[in-house]
């Protein structure tokens, strides 16, 4: 990049703003150096009146002088601009020679402005003239009335643009003349007889009205006048009211003009006269200034004591007792003027707020309070009172609602405030101005603002308050500056850089400047490391900001007071000066450390719940909640070794952080070990002026996490949650790269918080459950979460990131990893859970290819997850054994038996029992082949067996219980199982059917072993239909008794386990006697005497029926005794005896159903009846009798 161009383009300093002001109101001034001084040098001019209209400003001086100056609207597109007076005209109405003949002449008196016909209307020195507008040319020269005290008194009512124009109130000594200023001035005949009144107010018909002792109501139409309250309660002589005003409340009238009419007055007979004649009369019948000329009062300037503060923050003043005036007239001493000022006597002030109510003020001196009454147009007083501290010098309402500030208009009657121009109640104090609403102005407490008039000049000046006609603007630069956005500079380290004290920079240049030169940097970064922001996009957004800023700083009002040689608009100050102000003051030394966090959250409570009037006042509310979250942030990094980061304060700080809305991000940064999680777009990262210049000198002392206690991490866990659920509102500018940062962050801090608190404590629980939420819903930067949980070796909380996003192949590589021994925190030491996981995952995913690859992998480390993985008929991917025995003898031939085991006993495929069959006898073989100590355990177990005492198990269960763990032996119990399709398994379960299977081939490989292989030949036997050899074995090879009986009774091998036995599915009942008797043979020849009699003599009893007596006894060795046989002979006697019984019962019941029979037959041919039919002769007639037939119908 070009340096010069930077050099170049590098910012001006920023021009040193003035503080923040803490009152509602401030003055600034309309224009500079207004030119006063008039032709002659009289320098010892001030300002009397002001009106402005139109971009055209009217200024009345006590040199009896109007100067014109005209609004050049600002060249730039700053709209917020002031703009430029230029002096058009000094205008010296008629009156003017009066000033130059006199010192007390008070110059001009008023200037009235009629929008709707373009004339205005100008009292000066007692004389009152027209112009017409805008350049203040002669109206009606012809029509100058002299002698006039006070002229107004317009219809409030009325169209102030109506080209018809208003009808004018002119007051002299005697009466109230009425004209009607429009194109032509026309006379209204029904003048007012009230003498020298000194102000009014009208609504319509009805005109408040004063004098220098009372308020009045007339009506103007019908002449009827309504008497009210007196200004002041007091006697006139202690009202300060001389002897000759108390006989007459006027003063003597001029004398008539030469050749004139006596009532010279009236405008209907003024004849013109010249400007000597008038000029003179004028001078001697005009009054000494502060009497009645509508109060203003030339009064010396204060000395620059010490003042009292008037900031005006809503305080009560406190009341002060009244002291000697300050006025001094010219050429009277202290003394004389504080005994004159005593005596004067008090001028009437009238508002009218509203349409249908006058406010008018009464008190007993200048120095006592002054208290404002409201009356209706009845006269009744209504409302309560407002107070001043001082009798008011001047009035005003309004309600500072202009149509140029734009949103809802609001109505004249709402929000109305009284602004009072106090007198100084100090010899050494200043004018005041204050603040009262009307809605709450009653109370007993009610907040009042207060604003200082500047020093004025040192000569007597005037002071007033008006109304203007137009909007004047001012351009609050605090305010714009406080709000405005501007682009944080972010170091290498995710830092907020240290501003250049050498340079007070519009932040936004600066910014880019700065980012300029890091412009290399951030391309060096990482890819999870934001982009560097565009020069263009920022120096565009600056330019929008900044023009968006001066919006927020405009300030609209026409209402204006004057003070001696300036004129003020009279200002709401913005709401963010005020706050800024008040916030500051806690930050007495500008250093955050220093700050009581009591105060903050105090000045946060005083603004909770503040409702926002329009855009600004909302703007200005989240900034200040911002910034003084921000100052506690600060705090709180600086105290983070000290017992204030106590859990109560932490708390608190992140309350006010998430209330104030403050981007996340600033919080980050202010955080190193969470800085490198800030991402930002091109533009950077924006925040307003005020809270950028915290940053500017701050350094953190975080650099890791052990900087910070985990109470500290544990609250910026929290608060990132808070903020976290906010993703998605669109209120949140920026907010992919806010919400990322914060995904980021949060995730970050977790990892951190898992690892450094206790093991299984309630809080790392409550951690560790958070962080498989915000892994399982992740929205962030999938890249930065990948990179985070490899460097915390989070590879089980990594695959959990990979199901969330539905990678598959990611989650099953992260878990092989685990599997093959990379670290991890979680499962690295607990791989069957891992495994278990997998297993589950491959039968939810249908990437076929997928589950295969990974199944047949997981084959070589677990055969039996493998198996059901690949056996699972709820998975998504089912596969065909056909397919998975080929895959799993090549790429896993250990899990091939458990394959085909679940094959045959999981799903009774008999399909792959010979498969198994051959490995189960490869294993068994095998081992016999080549291990003298494998056939000896198995003759071992014969002759354990056999030595046992009755009652003993079946020789199954006998080596099913006692088997050595050695993997031959299970498997030749696999192999007992599969032969015997379920006979021969063990009580803990059973085949469901028969399988089939090659019995030649398994003959064929266990010839060899027969001998020591007693079970699987009787299987075999079985199975071939060898029963007498099966018995055989059972009873001299196995000395197995019971399962030989068994044997019998079912027809082949029986199943070991109890089960409901169905009747259907035994052997003929000749099968049955046939077996029993052989077995019966064959235990007569058991070698060992004892088994042989009690085997013989059990067999016999429990199953009598299936033998024949008669050969029973015929076999059976003549030396047994009769009561060995006892429960065989009592069987078969009861046997024969119940064979004889059922006959005879038969037979007597096959009678009885003969006989049933006989009688059923009887009743139905009775029921049929019986029919006679006879055979008819050839001719009809009855033929003899022949035999009878009977022809049944029955059934």
């Amino acid at each position: 990049m070009n340096t010069s161009h930077q050099h170049d383009t590098r910012p001006t300093k920023r021009r040193r703003l003035l503080p923040p002001e803490s009152g509602p109101y401030v003055l600034r001034k309309v224009l500079e150096d207004i030119p006063l001084v008039s032709e002659d040098g009289n320098d010892a001019v001030s300002v009397t009146c002001v009106e402005y209209w139109n971009n055209n400003l009217y200024i009345g001086t006590s040199a009896a002088e109007i100067l014109h100056l005209v609004a050049i609207p600002p060249e730039s597109e700053d709209d917020t601009a002031p703009p430029t007076f230029i002096l058009a005209s000094r205008l010296q109405p008629s009156g003017h020679a009066a000033s130059a003949n006199s010192v007390d002449a008070p110059g001009i008196q008023q200037i009235l402005v009629f929008p709707g016909p373009s004339k205005a209307c100008v009292l000066c020195n007692g004389v009152v003239s027209f112009y017409s507008l805008p350049e203040f040319s002669p109206a009606f020269p012809n029509r100058e009335p002299t002698g006039v005290q006070w002229i107004g008194g317009i219809d409030e009512n009325e169209d102030k643009d109506s080209p018809e124009g208003p009808v004018l109130m002119i007051a002299n000594a005697r009466r109230i003349l009425q004209v009607r200023v429009g194109e032509k001035l026309r006379p209204i005949k029904n003048n007012i007889e009230y003498p020298n009144c000194l102000k009014s107010s009208r609504r319509e018909t009805i005109a408040c009205v004063a004098d220098d002792e009372s308020y009045a109501l007339l009506d103007v139409v019908h002449q009827q006048k309504i008497p009210l309250f007196p200004i002041s309660p007091l006697p006139p002589e202690e009202a300060g009211i001389p002897e000759e005003r108390q006989r007459s409340p006027v003063r003597p009238p001029p004398p008539p003009e030469k050749g004139g009419h006596g009532r010279s007055t009236s405008m209907g007979n003024l004849a013109p006269s010249t400007d000597a004649e008038r000029n003179k009369n004028t001078a001697d019948r005009l009054a000494p200034p502060g009497t009645a000329l509508g109060g203003l009062d030339r009064i010396p300037s204060p000395s620059p004591a010490s003042k009292p503060d008037v900031s005006g923050e809503g305080i009560e003043r406190p009341k002060l007792r009244p002291r000697a005036s300050t006025e001094v007239l010219p050429g009277k001493s202290a003394s004389a003027a504080t005994e004159s000022r005593a005596r004067s006597r008090l001028q009437p002030h009238i508002l009218s707020p509203f349409p249908t109510e006058f406010m008018l003020t009464t008190g007993t001196s200048e120095l006592e309070p002054g208290v404002g009454m409201f009356v209706n147009l009845d006269g009744d007083v209504v409302r309560g009172t407002i107070e001043f501290e001082t009798y008011p010098e001047d009035l005003l309402v309004d309600n500072f609602w202009v149509p140029e500030k734009g949103g809802a208009p609001m109505s004249d009657e709402e929000h109305k405030i009284v602004i009072a121009l106090l007198r100084p109640a100090q010899l050494d104090a200043e004018r005041r101005l204050e603040f009262q609403k009307i809605e709450n102005a009653s109370e007993i407490s009610h907040p009042r603002s207060l604003v200082a008039l500047p020093e004025g000049s040192p000569e007597p000046y005037r002071v007033g308050l008006h109304h203007n006609l137009s909007t004047h603007q001012h351009a609050f630069e605090t305010a714009s500056e406080l709000l405005q956005l501007v682009p944080l500079s972010i170091g290498p380290q995710g830092l907020p850089l240290r501003g250049s004290s050498g340079e007070a920079d519009p932040r936004t240049q600066s910014a880019v400047e700065q980012l300029e030169q890091e412009r290399e940097l951030f391309e060096s970064q990482s890819a999870s490391t934001p982009e560097g922001p565009s020069l263009e996009l920022m120096r565009k957004r600056a330019e929008e900001e900044s023009k968006l800023a001066r919006r927020f700083g405009r300030a609209f009002t026409r209402n204006v007071v004057w003070h001696g040689k300036d004129v003020f608009m009279i200002l709401q100050n913005p709401l963010v000066t005020q706050l800024e102000h008040r916030l500051m003051q806690q930050m007495a030394d500008g250093q955050p450390s220093n700050v009581k966090p009591g105060q903050i959250f105090g000045f946060l409570a005083s603004i909770h719940g503040q409702e926002p009037s329009d855009e600004t006042e909302f703007m200005t509310l989240n900034y200040i909640r911002q910034k003084a979250s921000l100052i506690l942030l600060l705090h709180l990094v600086t105290q983070l070794n000290t017992s204030s980061g106590s859990e109560d304060t932490l708390r608190a700080v992140e309350n006010t952080l998430h209330d104030g809305g403050l981007d996340p991000r600033i919080v980050l940064l202010l955080a190193p070990p969470l800085a490198s999680e800030v991402l930002h777009g091109p533009e950077g990262i924006w925040l307003h002026q005020g809270m950028a210049d915290l940053l500017d000198t701050f350094r953190t002392p975080i650099s890791g996490f052990e900087d910070a206690p985990v109470d500290f991490w544990m609250m910026m866990r929290h608060f990132l949650m808070l903020w976290q659920e906010k993703r998605g509102y669109g209120s949140i500018t920026d907010d992919k790269h806010v919400f990322d940062s914060v995904d980021a962050a949060l995730l970050h801090v977790l990892l951190y918080l898992d690892q450094a608190l206790p093991a299984d404590s309630p809080a790392q629980k409550s951690v560790k459950v958070k962080l498989n939420n915000v892994v399982d819903y992740w929205k962030g930067d999938f890249d930065r979460a990948i990179l985070l949980l490899e460097r915390y070796n989070r590879l089980f909380v990594l695959s959990r990131l990979y199901q969330s996003k539905k990678q598959a192949r990611d989650v099953l590589a992260t878990w092989r990893r685990i599997i093959d021994g990379e670290k991890d925190v979680d499962y690295g030491s607990n791989l069957e859970y891992v495994e278990s996981q997998l297993r589950r995952y491959l039968t939810l995913i249908r990437d076929a290819d997928l589950v295969q690859e990974y199944a047949l992998w997981l084959a070589q480390y677990n055969a039996e997850l493998a198996v059901q993985i690949f056996t699972d008929d709820a998975a998504r991917v089912k596969f065909n054994p056909h397919q998975v025995v080929p895959l799993l003898k090549k790429h896993a031939p250990g899990a091939v038996q458990q394959y085909l085991e679940h094959l045959v006993f999981g799903k009774g495929l008999d399909i792959y029992a010979d498969d198994l069959i051959g490995y189960y006898l490869d294993s068994v073989l095998t081992v016999l082949e080549k291990s003298e100590s494998a056939r000896a355990s198995l003759a071992e177990s014969y002759s354990t067996y056999r030595a046992l005492e009755s009652p003993k198990p079946t020789y199954l269960d006998f080596i099913n219980q006692n088997a050595p763990d050695e993997q031959w032996w299970q498997s030749r119990l696999r192999l007992l199982q599969l032969l015997g399709s379920g006979a021969y398994a063990s009580t803990t379960g059973g085949m469901g059917k028969d399988l089939t299977y090659s019995v030649s081939m398994v003959l064929e490989r266990l010839a060899p072993f027969s001998e020591y292989l007693v079970s699987e030949s009787i299987i075999l036997d079985a199975r071939q239909g060898r029963h007498k050899e099966a018995l055989k074995l059972l009873t001299h090879g196995l000395g197995d008794f019971d399962t030989a009986i068994r044997y019998c009774y079912f027809g082949g091998p029986a199943p070991a386990f109890a089960q409901t036995i169905d009747a259907s599915a035994l052997p003929p009942r000749t099968v049955q006697q046939e077996l029993f008797n052989f077995l019966f043979h064959e235990f007569l020849t058991i070698e060992d005497v004892e088994d042989r009699l009690e085997r013989t003599s059990y067999l016999l009893g429990k199953f009598a029926t299936y033998f024949d007596p008669l050969g029973i006894l015929q076999d059976i060795p003549d030396d047994w005794s009769v009561d060995m046989l006892s429960e065989f002979l009592l069987r078969g006697f009861r046997a024969a005896t119940t064979e004889r019984n059922q006959a005879v019962i038969i037979k007597a019941l096959s009678a009885a159903q003969n006989l049933q029979k006989q009688a059923e037959f009887i009743e139905v041919c009775e029921k049929i009846g019986a029919r006679f039919e006879r055979d008819e002769g050839a001719d009809g007639d009855l033929g003899a009798p022949g035999p009878m037939e009977v022809e049944h119908d029955g059934a």
